[in-house]
């Protein structure tokens, strides 16, 4: 997976200062915003590499699709947050809340 890739080659440079999490679908230039657990990038992989490598800084959410709900925005956040706290967990990650 050439996601994955990459965050091993550029990781060891010292050159990464946060994380936007997030994942798509498609390539340049055409590629679509999904949600986390939907789109081509597997997210479990990319945040292990993150963890066996000593990454330590921090990881965020990033844009995310809308849904035809009352609050569009915050609830795709807001899956996308549990979302990642069950990675974390199931990798052994520590939480700081």
């Amino acid at each position: 997976m050439a996601q994955c890739r990459a965050v091993r080659h550029v990781y060891p440079c010292g050159k990464i200062a946060y994380v936007h999490f997030r994942n798509v679908r498609g390539k340049l230039p055409r590629y679509y915003e999904e949600f986390i657990d939907t789109g081509d990038v597997d997210m479990m992989r990319a945040l292990t590499i993150y963890r066996d490598n000593g990454f330590a800084g921090m990881i965020i959410p990033d844009h995310v699709p809308t849904m035809p709900v009352a609050q569009p925005w915050t609830t795709g956040v807001a899956y996308t947050i549990g979302y990642m706290r069950a990675l974390c967990r199931a990798l052994n990650i520590d939480l700081e809340d």
